[in-house]
């Protein structure tokens, strides 16, 4: 089915009609009116080419000399091979890490030899350009290991027949699109073969299927539920293939308005306060391929489909005020501690929507990491115009935004700080929401809380992506564990995952410096808790640099002690009873303060995980207080302060 889709009656009431207005991108720009607007492949150049030497010899030096010495330093080396039976071990033992790693390495390859030939000029590197591009249409799928599901066969190797479209096949057709598109003169002088098998390759594995289907979950068109990240990911690719690529206008037209619909669901189903729920981990690729996409339409209309407006707006913010310090971020659901954002692209999106503290926030990122295009999950379309304005980025105002206080009252997140602006002092961030979130960990009623910028009770981040991960067994991984979390364990039960599971009864408020945000976390938990009520309360004193958490609860029954587990990055030092000190050796040590009378039992977790041992090194800590006799009703707290 190639047609326009409506949104499902039941997903405009479940998601309210004001959303469906604030995005109704294809009521505002139908496909006539695209088709009119739209500029022909000849005349779409949204970036200077190679041949426009002045430009690329405008990149900041940095920058130049260390992407041409990366590419000079592989000019020698043997392309990465990719063997069926790597392929076949995500079905074999679980594993996607042994594939992906030489899988991205190839393209990360041609990225650079692309780029170091635009920023040169002089040849060196464009018969590997051509090695890379036709290695790439070689592959008999551009498609994950992970993502084959969809094929009519079901995992294991790949049909040839059946293209399969998921993130990384759709950004791969892209990377050849951009590459052909920077220099394609280049290109042809070595065979004028390449571009056409290119085009042809483009058109089998992404548009022709991308046209042709519209049962995939991520273009929404039957899904009365909200779509994450692949949606913008995918069209943002798709659309790059099709307005530089696809050669018959019509049909190129039909492409792109396709795309904007899939956008339209994609947008309409995210909420009003911006809150990424996958974390901020995944803005890069949520809110920041929704950017890609946007301005893709905008350049090639120039100008006159402008979506950066409403919704899009909170969804740009998000990723500064999740911003904890020095690149440590909020990191509910599946987001690493540390998050590399790209900065090049908070800057353009910044821009884009008329915000500084956006602009600054990006130049802060950039100048930070000015090594652009070392990175194995790159993006082209994103890296052309990072080089072309790396020299006025890397120059321009820099700093941390930093809110004092920011709730997200859609998602139930807040988040909050002694001093705007600063990272000394206490940081909080605590949430409710559900157990059915996209990329759920459960965490109901969990919290974060730093000190003068260090990690002082922490959410470990997920770890290595296996085929577990996104299974049936996903909740037996500790990471995604509540007794793995800042929260209880209630008569020996910990959270339970689904949509059910879910805070009741929250609120947040902020006055004079103190902010208190309360949430009813009993339902989220199993009927085997047996608990009616657990009233968790975060109370936040800037001026004092104090936090006090209290619970206040009831039970049906009391079956076992109840415990209250918390994470920390170090071991703390316990002076007596009912205090422990984190950072004794700092200036200002973090005290934590509880009843004197609870048992401590600290635990060692061992992060053998490389994507936890990034954040954490090769341990955190566990610290249990568990409760000394049964009890149908009672109280716990637990408070924070910097010595």
């Amino acid at each position: 089915m190639t047609g326009m889709h409506r949104l499902p009656l039941s997903l405009l009431f479940f998601f309210g009609a004001t959303a469906l207005l604030s995005a109704s991108l294809t009521e505002t720009y139908p496909p006539d009116w695209l088709g009119a607007r739209l500029k022909s492949r000849q005349g779409f150049q949204p970036y200077a080419t190679a041949a426009d030497r002045a430009a690329w010899a405008a990149v900041d030096e940095k920058v130049r000399t260390h992407l041409t010495t990366l590419a000079a330093r592989q000019l020698d080396a043997s392309w990465e091979i990719l063997p069926a039976t790597r392929f076949l071990d995500y079905v074999r033992d679980g594993d996607r890490s042994r594939y992906q790693s030489l899988y991205f390495n190839r393209r990360q390859r041609a990225r650079v030899f692309a780029l170091a030939e635009c920023l040169e000029g002089e040849g060196r590197f464009i018969d590997e350009v051509v090695n890379g591009l036709w290695l790439l249409c070689e592959e008999s799928s551009w498609v994950l290991p992970a993502h084959l599901a969809g094929q009519k066969t079901g995992p294991g190797l790949p049909d040839v027949s059946d293209p399969i479209i998921d993130l990384f096949a759709a950004e791969t057709g892209a990377q050849l699109a951009w590459t052909c598109y920077l220099l394609g003169p280049a290109i042809d002088r070595v065979s004028p073969l390449v571009r056409s098998r290119i085009r042809s390759e483009i058109d089998r594995r992404i548009l022709t299927p991308f046209l042709a289907r519209d049962n995939y979950a991520w273009m929404g068109f039957h899904a009365d539920k909200k779509l994450n990240n692949w949606s913008p990911w995918i069209v943002s690719n798709v659309l790059a293939c099709a307005l530089l690529v696809e050669p018959e206008e019509s049909r190129r037209t039909q492409l792109a308005s396709r795309c904007l619909a899939i956008l339209d669901r994609y947008l309409v189903t995210q909420t009003a306060d911006g809150c990424c729920e996958e974390g901020p981990g995944y803005w890069n690729n949520s809110a920041g391929s929704a950017f890609d996409a946007l301005e893709l339409f905008r350049l090639a209309t120039d100008g006159r489909l402008n979506g950066f407006t409403g919704k899009i707006e909170a969804m740009a913010r998000y990723i500064y005020q999740a911003h904890i310090a020095d690149g440590w971020f909020m990191n509910f659901a599946d987001a690493p501690a540390k998050t590399e954002i790209d900065g090049p692209l908070c800057y353009r999106f910044g821009e884009r929507i008329g915000d500084a503290d956006l602009r600054r926030f990006g130049a802060w990122f950039a100048q930070r990491n000015p090594r652009l295009g070392a990175g194995r999950m790159d993006n082209l379309g994103r890296l052309i115009p990072a080089l072309l304005r790396s020299s006025e980025i890397h120059q321009a105002k820099a700093g941390l935004p930093m809110p004092r206080y920011t709730w997200w009252p859609d998602l139930q997140v807040m988040a909050t700080r002694s001093r705007p602006g600063s990272d000394r002092g206490l940081y909080l961030a605590a949430k409710g929401g559900s157990n059915a979130e996209s990329h759920n960990h459960n965490d109901i009623g969990s919290c974060l809380v730093f000190a003068d910028g260090r990690p002082v009770l922490i959410d470990s981040g997920p770890g290595s992506y296996t085929r577990q991960t996104f299974g049936a067994k996903r909740y037996d991984i500790w990471t995604m564990q509540s007794a793995f979390h800042n929260l209880p364990s209630i008569n020996g039960f910990m959270q339970a995952p689904g949509a059910e599971f879910r805070a009741r009864e929250v609120s947040c408020r902020t006055d004079s410096g103190t902010t208190v945000f309360t949430l009813d976390i009993a339902g989220a938990y199993p009927s085997g808790a047996q608990v009616d009520r657990w009233i968790r309360r975060y109370a936040f004193f800037a001026a004092e640099n104090r936090l006090r958490m209290e619970d206040e609860y009831v039970l049906s029954a009391a079956i076992e002690p109840n415990q209250w587990h918390f994470l920390m990055p170090a071991r703390p030092r316990q002076p007596g009873p009912g205090r422990l000190i984190l950072y004794p050796d700092s200036e200002r040590p973090v005290v934590l303060t509880f009843d004197p009378g609870l048992d401590v039992a600290i635990t060692t977790v061992e992060t053998s995980d490389p994507s936890l041992r990034r954040n954490w090194g090769e341990q955190i800590f566990r610290l249990t207080l568990p409760q000394p006799k049964l009890q149908i009703h009672g109280t716990f707290h637990l408070e924070i302060g910097l010595d």
